[in-house]
C-alpha cells in the first residue's frame, strides 16, 4: 500500500511520508536523559502529537514510557477529585501496570470502595509505583488544554511537582514529565472556581524552557519530497519545491503537508494537468496554494474564531496587515504572546510579523469580506 501525506491526526512512518525529525528527537531525549520536566506548547496541528508519538519510539529502549491523553476524559472528570483519581487509575494507570499484581490489586481495593479518594492517595501510589520499577518511567501527557482550567488537575501537577522535588532524597519519582498543548501550562490565566477569581497559578514552575524548533526548514520539507520522489519517480525539482513551500508556508507543519496532499490527490486531476508528474511544477504548485488559501480546515477555521474571541489581538493583527507596521517583539505585551502562542504570529529580527504567507492572506481576505 502506498503512503500518504498526512493532515488529520498524527503522521506514522509506515503510513506517512514524513519529514525527517530525528534530530529533535535526540535533542529531546537529551532533555530527557538529564531529568528535565517540559511543556511543549505549540500551535494546533504543529506537529505536537507526531512528535509526542515517535519520541515514545526513541525512548522505548531505555525507559518504560507512559503516553496519555486527557482528551478522552469528560468535564465531569475534571469537576470532581474522586472521579478524577478512578478514571486515571481505571483508564489510564491499569493498563500500564498489568503485569504487577500487587499494584493491580490494590488499585482495585481503591476502585471498589465507596469511599471518595483524594489525589494525594494517587500520589502516594505513582511514588510506590516509580520506585519499584526496574526502568525510570517518562510520562508524557498530550492535550492538556483540556484539563488545565480546572483544580483538581492543578492539585494532580502539584503532586507531580512535589514527586520532582522530593527526587533525589526519595528515588520515587517519573525520569521526566512531559505536557503538550496548546497553552503553556507555566503561564496560562487559570479560573480557580473555589475562589471565583482568575489568577495565576503555577505548579508547574519546575519545566525547563523548551526551545526545540519544530517548523520545518526547506531541508526538513525536503527529506520528505525525496521519499515521495522514490517511490514516483516523477522528476520532482527537490530543492526547488521544498524552498517554495517554506516560502508560503514558513515551515508550519500542516501547511506544509497540506500543499504536498494537494499535489498528490487533487491537482493532477484537473483539466490542464492529467498526471502527477504535470502536477508537481511550478503551476501545479501555485493551484496547490490556491486551494490552501480556499479551503475550510479546521485550522482555519479556529483561527477566524480565535480572531473574534480576542479582538485586541484581532486590531494588532490588523494593524500589521493592512497599516504594514512590524511591531517590535516585546515577550511582555500580552497580544504578542497570544499571537505567537496561536501560531499567528512570528518574530524576526526583533519583529512581529504575520508568521507565513498562507496566512497573511487568508486573514486579509477574511476581513476585507468583514469589512465589506
Amino acid at each position: 500500500m502506498s503512503k500518504e501525506f498526512s493532515i488529520a491526526g498524527n503522521c506514522v512512518p509506515e503510513l506517512n511520508y514524513m519529514v525527517d525529525i530525528t534530530s529533535r528527537l535526540d535533542e529531546i531525549s537529551e532533555m530527557v536523559d538529564k531529568g528535565q520536566y517540559l511543556t511543549i506548547n505549540r500551535a494546533r496541528q504543529f506537529g505536537k502529537t507526531t512528535t509526542m508519538g515517535l519520541l515514545k519510539r526513541h525512548l522505548a529502549d531505555k525507559y518504560y514510557v507512559w503516553a496519555l491523553s486527557f482528551e478522552s476524559f469528560s468535564n465531569e472528570t475534571y469537576e470532581n477529585e474522586d472521579i478524577f483519581v478512578r478514571d486515571f487509575l481505571e483508564d489510564i494507570l491499569l493498563p500500564k501496570v498489568e503485569d504487577d499484581l500487587m499494584t493491580v490489586q490494590y488499585i482495585h481495593s481503591i476502585l471498589d470502595s465507596p469511599k471518595p479518594t483524594r489525589v494525594t492517595k494517587l500520589g502516594t501510589l505513582l511514588k510506590k509505583i516509580c520506585k519499584s520499577q526496574e526502568r525510570k518511567i517518562v510520562m508524557m501527557i498530550d492535550e492538556v488544554d483540556q484539563a488545565c482550567n480546572n483544580q483538581v488537575f492543578l492539585d494532580f501537577l502539584g503532586i507531580l511537582r512535589s514527586m520532582y522535588l522530593d527526587r533525589y532524597d526519595s528515588g520515587a519519582a517519573f525520569q521526566s514529565v512531559i505536557l503538550a498543548g496548546v497553552y503553556d501550562i507555566k503561564n496560562i490565566k487559570l479560573k480557580i472556581q473555589d475562589e471565583k477569581v482568575r489568577r495565576y497559578n503555577s505548579p508547574w514552575n519546575i519545566a525547563d524552557e523548551f526551545k526545540v524548533d519544530m517548523s520545518f526548514s526547506p531541508a526538513d520539507i525536503a527529506t520528505m519530497l525525496k521519499q515521495y520522489e522514490e517511490e514516483y519517480n516523477l522528476g520532482i525539482d527537490i530543492e526547488w519545491f521544498s524552498e517554495q513551500i517554506y516560502a508560503y508556508t514558513s515551515g508550519y507543519p500542516f501547511l506544509v503537508s497540506y500543499i504536498c496532499k494537494r499535489l498528490d490527490e487533487d491537482v493532477w486531476k484537473e483539466d490542464g494537468f492529467g498526471s502527477k508528474r504535470v502536477a508537481w511544477t511550478s503551476v501545479g504548485f501555485q493551484r496547490a496554494v490556491n486551494l490552501a488559501l480556499s479551503s475550510k480546515t479546521i485550522l482555519f477555521g479556529d483561527m477566524l474564531k480565535k480572531l473574534t474571541d480576542f479582538p485586541e489581538l484581532n486590531g494588532l493583527i490588523q494593524t500589521i496587515l493592512l497599516q504594514g507596521i512590524e511591531p517590535s517583539a516585546n515577550i511582555y505585551d500580552p497580544n504578542i504572546q497570544l499571537g505567537m502562542m496561536f501560531g499567528f504570529l512570528k518574530e524576526q529580527d526583533g519583529k512581529v510579523m504575520v508568521a507565513n504567507r498562507i496566512f497573511e492572506t487568508r486573514i486579509y481576505n477574511w476581513l476585507i469580506s468583514e469589512n465589506q
